[in-house]
């Protein structure tokens, strides 16, 4: 009988604090919201690594060639004066 009783105030303990712990709408909201921009976050942390970097393969060579048709326009501008 007293295991029994024990038994009914243990479930009715359970019970209270459950319902004690009622989900508030706006800590929800908040979370859901945290969850997007963390998930966001990644995404975009993840495509900037994959992404390849263009101007790594960029060479001097490129900035000669324009270097040196400026030099030429020049000269040529100087020969016409």
């Amino acid at each position: 009988m007293n295991n029994k009783l024990d038994e009914i105030l243990a479930r009715l303990k359970v019970q209270e604090m459950r319902e004690d712990r009622k989900h508030n709408p706006i800590i929800c909201g908040l979370a859901i919201i945290g969850l997007i921009v963390g998930v966001a976050a990644i995404a975009y942390a993840v495509y900037r690594f994959l992404t390849p970097d263009y101007f790594e393969d960029e060479d001097d060579a490129d900035v000669t060639v324009v270097e040196e048709k400026e030099e030429a326009a020049a000269e040529e501008s100087k020969e016409e004066e």
